[in-house]
């Protein structure tokens, strides 16, 4: 995910170069749930076909580590402007989650991955973060409204109204947001509609009770990102990656060596968007 302070291209700058993203506040425990939600770059990934992997572009690498496995794709196709990325596999994967056709403002959203992990503050007004890699976490919130975020895409947006709402950390870049199940958004990036003034991954009461803090995942409902996901992944079902597809990226020696840090911006208020 991406925090966003004060000076938007700055983070931008410093978070897509050598970031991961943390994995999701608050602590409720490690999930059992999302089986196929796993580890990749510093970052997550989620599995969405038998030989298919979709994470966020600027998770580098090409192994994906899963249910105790890793696996290495055989290639990786990265979206010509979006932050998505897809890896293929010339093995199967031991299972995946099923893409979702809608993601209307309003709907409950469950925020999915792996890193650190957060815990309210002694003086119950936010997240204390704990960094590092805590394995997979989930946490839900809604979407409170949809942002097209500097390029990186069309984006499914939560805010952070007060404990247990889920935020993205470090870790999560790459993960999952599922609604009904079935996943509509890959984690991206973290923001803040108040730069540097007020904390990262403080409640709304510290801002008059509005949400300031809030968390980005581009959305693959979006038609045309659905169109690019099934023109990669359908020909794995008859007779693998279609030939003009080129690796991209480097291979890693771990599925995630840490968390990958989350870019970070400064954002204005949502009425203010364009």
């Amino acid at each position: 995910m991406i925090n966003v302070s004060g000076k938007a291209s700055l983070w931008l700058a410093v978070f897509f170069v050598a970031s991961p993203a943390y994995a999701v506040a608050p602590d409720r425990g490690l999930d059992l749930q999302y089986r196929f939600v796993g580890e990749c770059g510093g970052g997550s990934g989620t599995a969405i076909a038998r030989r298919a992997m979709i994470t966020a572009k600027h998770v580098p690498g090409l192994t994906f580590g899963l249910n105790g496995q890793i696996f290495t794709a055989a290639q990786r196709v990265n979206h010509p402007q979006h932050d998505l990325a897809i890896f293929l596999f010339d093995q199967d994967l031991p299972g995946w989650h099923p893409l979702g056709a809608s993601a209307p403002i309003g709907a409950s959203v469950t925020w999915v991955g792996y890193g650190g992990t957060g815990y309210p503050n002694f003086q119950w007004h936010g997240y204390d973060i704990r960094y590092g890699n805590f394995g997979r976490h989930a946490g839900t919130n809604s979407i409170a409204w949809k942002w097209n975020m500097f390029g990186l895409g069309p984006a499914l947006v939560s805010m952070l109204g007060t404990d247990p709402d889920a935020a993205a950390v470090n870790g999560d870049s790459g993960g999952a947001c599922f609604l009904n199940g079935r996943l509509v958004g890959v984690i991206s990036y973290a923001f803040s509609t108040q730069g540097n003034t007020l904390p990262y991954y403080g409640w709304a009461v510290l801002n008059g009770g509005v949400p300031y803090h809030g968390s980005g995942a581009i959305d693959l409902t979006e038609p045309e990102i659905r169109k690019w996901i099934l023109g990669v992944i359908r020909p794995l079902s008859a007779i693998g990656p279609p030939h003009r597809i080129q690796p991209q990226g480097g291979s890693s020696p771990r599925a995630s060596s840490g968390s990958l840090p989350l870019p970070c911006f400064s954002l204005p208020t949502p009425g203010a968007r364009p």
